[in-house]
């Protein structure tokens, strides 16, 4: 049977067709290796949406969830709920979860009270939420008295907090990412923000949301890596460059050595030494905040960030967090190899975790929204194809709507159009015509897994002095592999025989045909 659209009616399920549970009510899951499991120990996989910045009224909120489940939904990242968002919030005027008065740490009842009920109503319908701890917060001079230090200190804070919010945000995005590693008041507001978050009480679930199996995954932060922030050349206000560079040196001294300029090592062990630098900052604010979750008696699977950022950060999540993220903006002519969804993702694929895509559309832009647009709805049969070849736990759509501007009392847009629109997939009538078909098959699992997986290894050192080796990656197969067999890395001792293998030496044969002979992607026949 093919399903064109949402409204069609699922198929029966034939007995032996799936080796993934479908999801229609909200159930504790476990991590067993690269999946998420439900209580039978049967594998459970996600197809979801990214709602951003979205406060709609409990009517809108019924419908709107109705109509994700429709789609074959089970996941919501709720994405930029801390930020203050009136250009994209028309209609409820509702900013923020933060009112943004004073400061950032008053909380807005009535963006709440929103909140809730979307996320109550997501659930009803077996919607989980991949939750943030930061969720594009904006910190303001009045945040300062989080803290006591002398009157000197927090004037200079609020100085310097003044100047990084009067910069564009394409340079203070980075930067103010960056600032809870560096600054006690920032890492201290985190704190209190995921406190108030994992211990408030759904008023429409009575269940906090750190202890709501609704709740699938927490990250830290949306993006982030210093290592990635400092080797593309962000600086800090003084006040925090300062700190960042004192920083430096004495990790520098501690090792022997003489840091000398943070930007521009001198040799190869500084670079090595620059490396673990940045990997100290994010682990321990990562760890900080775990510890923060774990003693607030949350046990929710745990990411610092997502997206690829090379391997130093990878490594650090392969040994500090249980699942991992990526996200992939990528040319949807899939015969195309240029852009390839599966070889950008095998970057950060591990062979031993839950894999997910956290957020997933076309690439960004005028222009390749205009060259790749007619090729868009290719993208959603791939992702679900070899998804299920590569065994990924998630793929989550970029984005659903950002604000409330075109969303219809039904739950569907205002207006539909057969046109391109990543931050409003909602408008996107050629885009929701394949969602529901092609989530049936990922999450159904009726494509085949792997049959002869690739685990790469990647061994020391890992240290990239400039942003080309940091984005390139130590090892990188040939592109066409991962469309024949999953890769997925491992850090360790590589076996003799990788150097030679052929998936890193040589490009595989046209038509590129899956190891489970069920994908065919020919990259001459357009």
């Amino acid at each position: 049977m093919l399903l064109s659209a949402c409204q069609a009616a699922p198929p029966k399920e034939q007995a032996g067709e799936q080796d993934v549970e479908p999801q229609s009510v909200i159930q504790p899951l476990r991590i067993r290796g690269q999946d998420f499991v439900d209580e039978q120990g049967r594998p459970v996989r996600f197809w979801g949406v990214n709602l951003v910045a979205l406060y709609p009224s409990h009517a809108e909120a019924e419908t709107l969830a109705a109509r994700l489940a429709e789609c074959e939904v089970n996941l919501v990242r709720p994405h930029h709920m801390l930020r203050p968002s009136r250009d994209w919030v028309t209609r409820s005027q509702i900013a923020s979860l933060a009112t943004y008065k004073d400061d950032s740490r008053r909380m807005d009842a009535e963006a709440w009270d929103r909140f809730d009920y979307l996320n109550a109503q997501l659930r009803k319908r077996g919607i989980y939420l991949a939750l943030a701890l930061r969720w594009s917060r904006l910190y303001l001079p009045g945040d300062a008295d989080i803290l006591t230090t002398d009157a000197a200190d927090q004037a200079a804070w609020q100085a310097a907090m003044t100047e990084l919010n009067s910069w564009p945000w394409q340079k203070n995005r980075d930067v103010r990412k960056m600032l809870p590693m560096i600054d006690e008041r920032v890492a201290a507001l985190d704190e209190e923000f995921a406190r108030t978050l994992l211990t408030h009480v759904n008023p429409y679930t009575h269940l906090a949301y750190g202890k709501d199996p609704q709740v699938l995954t927490i990250e830290t932060i949306n993006e982030a890596s210093t290592e990635y922030a400092l080797v593309c050349g962000n600086r800090l206000p003084d006040y925090w460059q300062k700190k960042l560079d004192a920083r430096w040196t004495a990790f520098a001294r501690e090792h022997g050595a003489d840091g000398g300029d943070l930007y521009k090592p001198a040799d190869a062990n500084l670079v090595r030494l620059r490396a673990a630098f940045f990997r100290k900052l994010d682990e321990d604010h990562f760890r900080r905040m775990r510890k923060l979750v774990r003693d607030a008696g949350c046990d929710i699977p745990m990411t610092f960030s997502n997206l690829w950022r090379g391997e130093n950060a990878l490594k650090m999540h392969a040994e500090t967090a249980d699942t991992i993220e990526d996200h992939a903006y990528v040319n949807p002519l899939v015969t195309d190899l240029s852009d390839d969804l599966p070889s950008l993702m095998s970057h950060s694929a591990l062979t031993d975790k839950p894999f997910l895509i956290g957020e997933i559309n076309e690439a960004e832009g005028d222009r390749n929204v205009r060259a790749q647009g007619p090729y868009r709805t290719m993208l959603p049969l791939a992702a679900a194809a070899y998804g299920c070849l590569h065994n990924w736990s998630g793929v989550v759509w970029f984005a659903w709507i950002h604000g409330d501007k075109p969303l219809g009392p039904d739950g569907w847009a205002l207006s539909e159009s057969r046109e391109p629109n990543i931050g409003h997939m909602i408008t996107d009538g050629m885009m929701i015509d394949h969602l529901r078909t092609a989530g049936i098959l990922f999450k159904r699992g009726l494509a085949a897994k792997s049959v002869r997986p690739i685990t790469l290894y990647v061994d020391e050192p890992l240290a990239a002095k400039d942003y080309n080796a940091l984005m390139r990656g130590k090892y990188s197969p040939r592109p066409g592999w991962q469309d024949i067999h999953a890769i997925r890395k491992t850090f360790g001792a590589a076996p003799e025989s990788q150097k030679d293998a052929e998936w890193l030496r040589t490009d595989p044969a046209n038509p590129l045909v899956s190891d489970t002979g069920e994908i065919v992607k020919d990259t001459a026949r357009r």
